[in-house]
């Protein structure tokens, strides 16, 4: 996740994060771009907002960035 001033991208690839999966294998990476704010994300069928914050909670607990990730997110997602 990168956080801009009024947008928070969130990237996802198919790859671990070492060379030779990046280098040797074809990877693709799904990106998207989140204005803040309720009216842009998490409400809806799908609901992306509230499961990416569940989503994340879940494999970020007990690690050091668990909080800090956390407030953001509840910033940019209803």
């Amino acid at each position: 996740m990168i956080v801009f001033p009024k947008i928070l991208r969130i990237v996802i690839s198919s790859a671990n994060l070492i060379p030779f999966d990046w280098k040797d294998i074809t990877q693709n990476l799904w990106v998207i771009d989140i204005q803040k704010g309720p009216a842009h994300i998490g409400a809806g069928p799908q609901n992306f907002g509230t499961d990416l914050l569940v989503f994340l909670e879940t494999i970020l607990k007990g690690s050091s960035v668990c909080a800090s990730w956390m407030t953001i997110l509840t910033e940019w997602l209803p």
